[in-house]
């Protein structure tokens, strides 16, 4: 009998010290659960059992922009259900929704996603009052509509900069620039962009990857860059490789030479008049000037009249 309590009592010390041991020893074996990867949650996606299908759909979410590369191939799949959970994946991802995301921005955006080109300029200016701005700018920059993005072109217009300001009261330069890299590409926000890359120090490195960009989308970053600098000289060329004569001519006052921005004000007189108009007829004489040519009595007579007729109206 006490052989057999001794035989009992070390039994249950056994088994406790293995059940105790046993995370240790698989920890120094190796022998841990395999993690799923994306690929194996996405299989699960089309799972015979809506348990599993829930569950891999909770985590590939959980698992955010990290599950996105290989959720957007989704095009390329046959299974209807895979399909499906896939798309609201990847937009629940790319528009940054999660489960404490605002029921009143869940609303706006699907208003926004069923709405036609007129209102959705109205869903845009609430979500930018929720202070939705990733959203917006996600929602804006998806549109491609041009009359939708042309009606929505002032609601949106400085959001990015909003956003990224936040950011960058919260040190979180990371969040600024993803922001700022959702601005529109125009010389507004692509200004912003080179002055966000001057103020964290990595302007010039920029510059030189600028470089390397093929086409007109190089010239425009570019000049934006440049402009940052202050290299009006640099500025000038760029502007005129990335079709920008205004900014051109601007940079070339700023050098000094007056005469490309004369000439392009010059150029937008009203054209629906047969006669010259006064803004051309001063525009060309300040441009004889400038150049040093003599400006004849003659060459006055335009905007001697003008005067006169002006006089004339006044007198009445």
């Amino acid at each position: 009998m006490k052989f057999q309590h001794f035989v009992i009592v070390t039994g249950i010390f056994a088994g406790v010290w293995i059940a105790v041991a046993a995370p240790e020893m698989t920890a120094d074996s190796g022998l841990k659960p395999a993690e799923e990867s994306v690929e194996m949650l996405i299989g699960d996606l089309a799972d015979d059992r809506y348990r599993t299908r829930e569950e891999a759909t909770r985590k590939l979410w959980s698992m955010g922009e990290e599950a996105l590369p290989e959720l957007e191939k989704f095009t390329t799949w046959k299974d209807p259900e895979k399909i499906y959970r896939a798309k609201e994946l990847v937009r629940k991802i790319q528009l940054r929704i999660t489960p404490e995301t605002d029921p009143q921005v869940l609303l706006l955006i699907e208003r926004y996603e069923k709405a036609s080109a007129n209102e959705k300029s109205g869903f845009l200016m609430q979500l930018k009052t929720k202070r939705a701005w990733w959203q917006a700018l996600k929602l804006y920059t998806n549109d491609t509509d041009p009359a939708t993005r042309a009606r929505s072109q002032q609601v949106m217009e400085g959001v990015a900069v909003m956003a990224a300001r936040e950011c960058l009261l919260k040190e979180n330069a990371t969040g600024a620039k993803e922001f700022l890299e959702m601005a529109p590409v125009d010389a507004s926000g692509l200004l912003a962009l080179a002055d966000f890359h001057r103020s964290q120090g990595t302007l010039e490195a920029e510059l030189k990857r600028a470089k390397t960009i093929d086409g007109k989308k190089s010239a425009a970053w570019q000049l934006a860059l440049h402009r940052s600098t202050g290299n009006l000289e640099a500025a000038r060329e760029t502007a005129i490789a990335a079709g920008e004569p205004k900014i051109a001519a601007t940079m070339a006052t700023l050098l000094g030479d007056p005469l490309p921005w004369l000439q392009i004000k010059g150029s937008d007189g009203d054209d629906s008049n047969t006669n010259i108009s006064t803004s051309q007829v001063y525009t060309d004489l300040a441009i004889k000037r400038w150049q040093g040519k003599q400006i004849r009595p003659l060459d006055l007579n335009p905007l001697i009249l003008e005067a006169g007729s002006a006089n004339q109206y006044e007198n009445q």
